[in-house]
């Protein structure tokens, strides 16, 4: 009789153990599935390894994975699946920047200021803002021998400091979500051309925050677009 009632006790705990199971089964099955982030990767498509340029420009062309690139996230606070394109040419600091490129795989370094010969382009996917995700970094060695080499302007020593005036805006304007800057420099002659080149007395490019207090290229709330005298937020 003992052994009768332990036999039915134990089979009695094992259809309720599986019927906690199954339960437990059906409301995984009902629970939305959650696919992890999967990485940003960039590859560079063009220039190959070791090709020779020989137009005026650099064209290039990337392919992205697991990255949204638009142009309107620049400068936003991170998230992931969010960022653009940092291009560097000969080295890996901010002084080699050519550019930062959102909304498009592909774009043009300028020629002017390159010399002929072998040369490296480095790129990589930074966050919303700029942070460089190094585990992305691509780099690629070209030779570079364009038929009519672009040489640099003469250097123009301003007579005084330069500066930088926003035409278009009062304080206190009411904005929408997209707006233009029409901005006025004195002494000073953007280029977008040399930016990321060896630096020109007279030239340079502009840098444009907005919502922040600092200058520091790392950490704003929104950048827009470096280097030219009419600059348009994205």
């Amino acid at each position: 009789m003992v052994s009768l009632g332990l036999s039915r006790h134990i089979r009695s705990l094992i259809r309720t153990g599986s019927g906690l199971m199954i339960a437990a089964l059906l409301l995984l099955m009902t629970m939305p599935f959650v696919h992890a982030q999967a990485a940003p990767e960039i590859t560079i498509v063009s220039p190959k390894a070791n090709d020779k340029i020989t137009g005026k420009d650099i064209n290039v062309t990337m392919d992205m994975k697991n990255v949204d690139n638009a142009c309107k996230w620049v400068g936003l606070p991170d998230k992931d699946g969010q960022g653009h394109i940092h291009a560097m040419l000969d080295g890996m600091s901010m002084a080699q920047l050519t550019n930062f490129y959102c909304g498009t795989n592909s774009f043009t370094i300028s020629g002017l200021g390159v010399k002929p010969g072998p040369h490296t382009l480095m790129v990589d996917i930074a966050t919303n803002t700029h942070e460089d995700m190094d585990k992305t970094m691509k780099m690629v060695k070209f030779d570079y021998q364009p038929a009519s080499p672009q040489a640099v302007p003469a250097a123009k020593k301003p007579a005084s400091a330069p500066t930088a005036k926003i035409n278009n805006l009062k304080d206190g304007a009411v904005l929408g979500p997209k707006f233009n800057l029409d901005i006025a420099a004195d002494n000073f002659t953007p280029s977008a051309d040399l930016e990321g080149k060896l630096n020109l007395e007279g030239y340079g490019h502009f840098h444009v925050f907005v919502d922040t207090q600092t200058h520091r290229l790392s950490v704003p709330r929104v950048q827009v677009l470096f280097s030219c005298d009419r600059v348009r937020n994205e």
